[in-house]
């Protein structure tokens, strides 16, 4: 019953948004010279990083846990991310698992916290070094050493995915003055924003430049 809850409210969500979304022109911005769109995550390889670690294959997976961080019966791996020159056989996904377990800890960096729900989702990066052993990230300085200097687009995307607040959407990004400039887009029902944030090659915020925000009037936003 408290699925199908669930599952009813993300079908109401879906049909606010199509009848009070934003307009396309909005919501996809023209690009200015020489700014990209950020490729599809899943379509990264190895190729394009420049890990400053030994990597063989790495993965970016999401699950649900419940409110003991225990994994659910009916669990479900995720990937956002996964590249390399190693093929998972049934013994590496079994140590997968065991990995997965071993990394639910409260301190975990990449665990979220539904609204209004006890479920919490863990978003994990594994990967297997030179040894052939895999190896979990748990904190974002983690992730910050073994990118070393970010200076591929992929290790950009990477390192927004693990460090930003989830719902900020990247939409594209150029290359400037050694900075990395990021266009985000925040999006409700209610209301859009539109910014940029410029990184260094460490993946520091240096600064933050709002470009547009829209509130629609006499609009009220969903309460779950």
């Amino acid at each position: 019953m408290k699925y199908l809850l669930q599952w009813v409210l993300i079908l109401l969500m879906g049909i606010c948004s199509s009848m009070y979304g934003f307009d396309r022109k909005v919501l996809n911005p023209s690009l200015q010279q020489g700014e990209k769109r950020f490729h599809k995550l899943k379509t990264y390889t190895l190729k394009d990083f420049n890990f400053a670690w030994d990597i063989h294959y790495f993965e970016v997976v999401t699950y649900e846990v419940d409110r003991t961080l225990t994994l659910k019966k009916a669990n479900k791996f995720k990937p956002f991310m996964h590249a390399g020159t190693v093929k998972l056989d049934r013994k590496r996904k079994k140590e997968l698992l065991w990995l997965s377990k071993a990394i639910l800890k409260k301190s975990y960096f990449w665990k979220r916290r539904y609204p209004l729900l006890e479920d919490y989702s863990f978003t994990s990066l594994r990967f297997i070094d030179g040894s052939g052993r895999f190896k979990a990230i748990e904190t974002l300085r983690d992730i910050r050493e073994m990118l070393g200097d970010i200076d591929t687009e992929a290790e950009l995307r990477l390192w927004i995915l693990a460090s930003e607040q989830p719902y900020m959407d990247p939409y594209s990004f150029i290359k400037k003055d050694g900075l990395y400039r990021v266009r985000f887009q925040t999006v409700s029902y209610c209301h859009y924003k539109e910014f940029f944030r410029y990184y260094n090659k460490k993946g520091d915020v240096v600064k933050n430049r709002n470009i547009k925000k829209i509130d629609k009037k006499n609009c009220e936003e969903p309460v779950i």
